[in-house]
């Protein structure tokens, strides 16, 4: 979900009322009142306060990347040494891809899998990222990254039951997945999965939320914008208002 500009806040904004806006943002508290700030220690590990609707022996945070490099031979790529064309002048004839869960996890992956090695081959093979990035052609190798075209990431929760690998791609499947919003993680997680950034690094503008009688209000950040949003029971997240941080 994209920021709204300050016009879009009220139908006829004056200038008198912008300047009273961000003369009176100056002075906002870190948290405002009635909300508990998400992180600890400057950083939100999501998956430690995940409670699925039907238990898991694992859930984490998996990332995709893709790397630029030159096309290596036997690639078949046009540019690459063998292909009959001349050599790529730099890198960004392909997007090398590799892929890592981060340090959000809970559990160990298919502790409970009855077949270890084929749950552990599910995940490896799992993919998101499509076959370009870009219009980079995308390979399965590692390579590093480099500040061009053919440099892309996805993150998605993996999750693990028995022998069972489960992907959490899109938001009708996590909703699912959840069951009732009942943490704040979970409301902060379908906030993020929208679109918006959650911050812990700033200590002007850390994540936050709030009990309500139907979800969470949550509050995340855009910039030099505060949002705020409320994810309801069901994981249907509403924008409520924004407020310009100083």
């Amino acid at each position: 979900m994209s920021s709204l500009p300050l016009s879009a806040l009220r139908p006829a904004v004056s200038a008198l009322s912008v300047a009273a806006l961000v003369f009176a943002c100056t002075n906002l508290e870190s948290i405002p009142d009635g909300m508990t700030e998400a992180c600890t220690a400057g950083e939100l590990l999501l998956t430690k306060d995940l409670r699925p609707a039907q238990p898991v022996d694992f859930i984490g945070t998996r990332t995709e990347s893709t790397s630029p490099r030159a096309a290596t031979p036997g690639s078949g790529f046009p540019g690459a040494p063998d292909s009959g064309a001349s050599p790529p002048a730099a890198l960004g004839s392909e997007a090398a891809w590799s892929a890592a869960f981060t340090n959000d996890v809970r559990g160990t992956a298919c502790s409970g899998a009855k077949d270890k090695p084929a749950c552990e081959a599910k995940i490896a093979t799992l993919r998101l990222l499509g076959d370009t990035c870009q219009g980079v052609r995308i390979v399965p190798k590692a390579a590093p990254a480099q500040p061009q075209a053919g440099s892309c990431t996805k993150s998605y929760l993996v999750y693990t039951r028995g022998d069972e690998v489960g992907v959490l791609g899109t938001i009708e499947e996590t909703r699912t997945f959840f069951g009732d919003i009942d943490t704040p993680n979970e409301a902060l997680y379908l906030a993020q999965f929208g679109g918006e950034q959650i911050s812990c690094g700033d200590s002007r503008q850390p994540a936050a939320y709030a009990l309500t009688q139907d979800g969470f209000d949550v509050l995340v950040t855009a910039k030099c914008t505060r949002r705020f949003l409320h994810v309801s029971k069901a994981g249907m997240v509403t924008f409520l208002r924004a407020e310009v941080v100083c």
